[in-house]
């Protein structure tokens, strides 16, 4: 049996298994998902109610473009999960907004008087190419999706703090924000963006036995069903199914993963690797470098051995 968090899920009942190895792995903590209402923040919410964890399950309920409002799909996902015994409650703040991360976090206080972890799934895209992109446009992706991490993370860090007894936080990057994504400056940026923040929480809180980590999920979601990809995860559509992200973050979320920090865990459907900031041994001279010597080493200035 291969242990939580590195399942393979292409039959359910290698899922169910997985689940009942784990079925006291969270329990005890209470964790805060935002947008915790739909795709993978719904399946995360829900498996890891049933791994014991009291979840806070945020999510406005608005679209891909972060346009309207809908409580009903909160309240959806609460229900699963009270269907089965499971503890949650929702909250419909948007964490783009100081007041809006702050009532979240009182909300988790309010009902289970603690805040174990956060996991980051709130997000919003408006794709177009650089020249045809708006400022508007620009600035509501970075808003929901940088921002907004910001915000909440720095509340839920307050709590975390002062409890003293450690945590977890976990924040959604993607490929877009390492590789980078025609159409995607907005979005890319925001990940890219997150990469940062989040080791730099890494650093600053891991003496408070605080960690913070980074996913970067290659799933099919209402996101990424416009994208050009989603052919493949179509036609994959196990494989790359919103719940295989689940796992890594309840393993991420648990005491299992006490030595990770600062960490970009890629879940590309069934696979996982992690991405790696890498340097080489370099070329060194003793006086100042001219273009044109540059040049004549850029082979070795770029090589990866």
């Amino acid at each position: 049996m291969e242990k939580l968090g590195f399942c393979n899920f292409k039959h359910s009942k290698i899922y169910n298994s997985c689940m009942r190895e784990g079925e006291k792995l969270l329990e005890g903590k209470t964790i805060i998902v935002t947008g915790g209402g739909g795709g993978i923040g719904s399946e995360i919410s829900i498996y890891i109610a049933k791994l014991g964890a009291k979840v806070v399950v945020n999510d406005p309920g608005t679209d891909i473009e972060g346009k309207g409002r809908n409580p009903a799909v909160a309240d959806a996902v609460v229900e699963k999960i009270r269907e089965f015994g499971g503890q949650a409650v929702p909250n419909y703040d948007t964490i783009t907004i100081e007041e809006g991360a702050k009532k979240i976090v009182e909300t988790a206080l309010e009902n289970f008087g603690t805040v174990d972890g956060l996991v980051n799934c709130a997000g919003n895209i408006k794709d177009n190419f650089t020249l045809d992109m708006s400022y508007n446009d620009f600035k509501q992706v970075i808003k929901v999706n940088l921002t907004g991490a910001f915000l909440i993370g720095k509340e839920c860090l307050k709590v975390m703090v002062e409890q003293g007894k450690g945590g977890s936080i976990i924040n959604m990057t993607s490929v877009a924000g390492i590789l980078g994504n025609w159409g995607q400056c907005n979005f890319a940026a925001a990940k890219a963006g997150l990469i940062g923040l989040t080791k730099t929480w890494a650093v600053e809180f891991a003496k408070y036995g605080i960690r913070a980590n980074l996913i970067a999920p290659t799933a099919r979601t209402r996101i990424t069903k416009n994208l050009p990809i989603s052919r493949q995860y179509e036609e994959n559509e196990d494989r790359f199914s919103p719940k295989h992200v689940s796992p890594v973050v309840a393993f991420l979320l648990s005491d299992l993963s006490k030595e990770i920090n600062g960490s970009i865990i890629a879940v590309y459907g069934t696979k996982l690797f992690t991405y790696h900031i890498v340097t080489n041994e370099g070329v060194s001279k003793k006086t100042m470098w001219t273009p044109f010597e540059i040049k004549e080493k850029i082979r070795e200035i770029f090589e990866i051995i």
